[in-house]
């Protein structure tokens, strides 16, 4: 029989998960969640913690730790934040060791993802919120899209001339042909052979055009073009106006300047291109190695409801939930207003995670440095 502490105890943590402050939970588990959720909850308990690598940055995550722990408060959340695809290598060469490593993996790599799904080393894992997300979004099971970073371009006003800024890449081509005077050396985009963002974003283009209607597009622009590794890098020289104008970048830096100076909407423009718009998935999974696997299951399916959607727009990421709207993010962009600001979901290029993007790598690259002069 038990105690009057051990009694007291079980009331008081049953009546924390009813009573959280949390909107989602307003008496307990959501009821869509499966009957037996409870056991994950109560397994969480013996684990205590969570490690994830991520390549969101390090400055957002009390946001989503605070609303995590009002859920799970005996959960103690460690990350450590990395390149796009630092995360996934550095899990594999410590699995490949046998050294402890991440329980989550959260990050932008769409041919990171597919060598890891290749691998098995996605745990499956059904998420009870996986109805509110589109199929492209969650490929295999326990691999789930949460943001989407779509690609842009963006100029300097007072640098570009008006009629000199482009509707899309194919019209940028002929615009950097016809005035070298005004486009050398001053349009840049990622560098493709070093991040993996940039060449999931290159590659996606090519598919979605044509290889070779791609690679004319390149071997115009490029002789013409900076790359950079760091698209900070890119928007600080653009506002500056050591470039001109920016192509196929993520917007994050751009929204975030736009959103809270409003100045900067004298200095800088931008678009979606007449094409279509490239869009890199930012996914989460549990790793096959994972020693925490309940807590990082709580994680992941907050991450995936409505209020964690919510935090991450908040963080000025663009969430994808069906449910969520820019009125709920302060106006920030989400994946539906994405789908009308660029006339449907058939404008968008969502980079698969397919073999072939990790089969083609060596020979994309390879043309890619040519068209762009990179020894």
């Amino acid at each position: 029989m038990k105690n009057l502490k051990q009694i007291v105890l079980a009331a008081v943590s049953g009546l924390w998960f009813s009573t959280a402050a949390h909107a989602e939970y307003p008496n307990g588990i959501p009821q869509y969640y499966p009957k037996d959720y409870q056991s994950i909850v109560d397994a969480s308990k013996k684990e205590e913690k969570i490690l994830i690598y991520s390549n969101i940055h390090v400055d957002s995550w009390p946001a989503y730790i605070s609303k995590f722990k009002e859920l799970y408060p005996w959960i103690d959340v460690q990350y450590v934040e990395l390149g796009a695809g630092d995360p996934i290598q550095r899990y594999l060469s410590e699995k490949g060791t046998g050294s402890a490593t991440a329980d989550m993996i959260i990050t932008s790599s769409p041919d990171g993802w597919a060598n890891l799904i290749k691998r098995g080393e996605i745990k499956p894992y059904a998420s009870p919120e996986a109805s509110y997300y589109p199929d492209w979004s969650k490929p295999v099971s326990g691999l789930y899209a949460i943001t989407t970073d779509p690609s842009v371009i963006f100029w300097n006003k007072a640098i570009l001339p008006e009629n000199m800024v482009p509707s899309g890449y194919g019209d940028l081509k002929e615009k950097v042909l016809a005035n070298p005077s005004i486009f050398n050396g001053k349009i840049a985009t990622f560098a493709y052979q070093l991040t993996s963002t940039g060449y999931s974003t290159g590659w996606a283009y090519a598919q979605h055009v044509g290889e070779k209607n791609a690679f004319d597009f390149y071997d115009a622009v490029g002789p013409a073009s900076r790359v950079q590794q760091s698209v900070g890098n890119v928007f600080e020289n653009v506002v500056s106006g050591e470039y001109s104008l920016a192509y196929l970048v993520s917007p994050n830096a751009l929204w975030h300047a736009l959103g809270t100076d409003p100045n900067m909407k004298d200095v800088l423009g931008w678009k979606f291109a007449s094409e279509g718009t490239t869009v890199i998935p930012r996914s989460l999974a549990v790793t096959a190695a994972a020693k925490n696997v309940n807590a990082a299951k709580l994680m992941a399916d907050f991450f995936l409801s409505r209020t964690g959607q919510i935090t991450l727009g908040e963080q000025e990421l663009t969430p994808i939930r069906s449910d969520v709207k820019p009125s709920d993010v302060g106006g920030f962009y989400t994946f539906s207003k994405l789908i009308d600001d660029v006339g449907g979901e058939q404008n968008l290029i969502v980079v698969p995670y397919d073999q072939k993007l990790i089969d083609d790598y060596a020979s994309f690259i390879d043309r890619w440095k040519k068209a762009y002069k990179i020894q």
